[in-house]
């Protein structure tokens, strides 16, 4: 006589878990890092035209600034603004970059070649944050502020790399 175990999970609940699993890991290996924005509702930006970055006292390291500003200019200059001096500008810009710590959990396999995570195994990894401010003289008031997370790298090429690809996702849609 033959004995069947019944099991409440049917295949295709195993399937869509499975799927569920795989769609989850996968975003928590994305390189990409957290980004946001918020902007004045009532301006108008047809009107703003012409930019400048304001110097500030704490400056990253020469390498890091100049592809921030590179980049931050390019971006600007594709969607029609023309860099200005600080006293015709219409949109005055800043910038900061943070260092901010974060735990990243180390993953094992165990025996059975099934991934865990354990909470006594994890490593602090450093993030940069970069915070972009664009301020309107004229009404002197801050119009618009975007955020985004720099990956870790030990790699300047690599860093400047990706400072493009987080400033593009910080203005992709700027002006709203």
């Amino acid at each position: 006589m033959r004995y069947t175990i019944r099991s409440p999970w049917h295949k295709s609940n195993i399937v869509a878990l499975v799927v569920l699993l795989c769609l989850v890991g996968l975003a928590g290996c994305s390189k990409k890092g957290p980004a946001g924005r918020q902007y004045d509702h009532a301006v108008d930006f047809r009107t703003y035209h012409t930019f400048a970055f304001i110097k500030q006292d704490q400056r990253p390291p020469a390498w890091l600034e100049h592809a921030v500003e590179y980049s931050i200019l390019s971006r600007l200059k594709s969607r029609g603004f023309e860099p200005r001096g600080s006293e015709k500008a219409d949109l005055l810009l800043s910038y900061e970059l943070s260092r901010k710590q974060r735990k990243v959990w180390q993953r094992s396999v165990n025996s059975r070649g099934v991934p865990t995570f354990r909470p006594d195994t994890f490593q602090r990894e450093a993030l940069l944050i970069l915070r972009l401010r664009m301020h309107d003289p004229k009404a002197d008031k801050v119009v618009w502020t975007s955020y985004a997370a720099l990956p870790p790298t030990n790699n300047r090429a690599k860093t400047l790399a990706r400072v493009d690809g987080v400033v593009a996702r910080m203005l992709r849609k700027f002006p709203p």
